[in-house]
């Protein structure tokens, strides 16, 4: 299997595998055919992070932003700012549906896709 681009994260999702890329793109993979049968860039920069919780794939990126794709289709259906430099990671907790994305800002953020609130870090 080959990307057009550098790959810097992977998620396995039953006969699929996505993966982030260098150029901002999310691909899906299949994994029987082993080829990219879809590839959407709507990042403007390298696709750091991916989570995945039910039918929905985020995307952490270092345009600052976190994306939710719908994992049948791969249409991003929601987009969120906040963090003011790269989000390295996600974390998505499967009881609340809480997104969480930590950023080279010393920041991490916890969303519901639909509001954000901000989360001091005490370290």
């Amino acid at each position: 299997m080959k990307s057009d681009s550098d790959v810097r994260e992977l998620v396995l999702y039953g006969d699929k595998l996505f993966s982030g890329c260098g150029n901002g793109a999310v691909q899906v993979w299949d994994i029987a055919q082993l080829k990219c049968v879809k590839s959407e860039k709507k990042h403007s920069d390298d696709v750091l992070a991916l989570k995945l919780l039910r039918d929905k794939l985020y995307s952490g990126s270092s345009d600052a932003t976190v994306r939710a794709w719908d994992v049948t289709t791969l249409e991003c259906v929601d987009t969120r700012l906040g963090h003011n430099n790269w989000v390295f990671a996600l974390e998505v907790d499967p009881k609340t549906g809480l997104v969480f994305s930590g950023s080279s800002d010393n920041s991490v953020k916890v969303r519901t896709m639909k509001y954000i609130f901000d989360m001091a870090l005490i370290c």
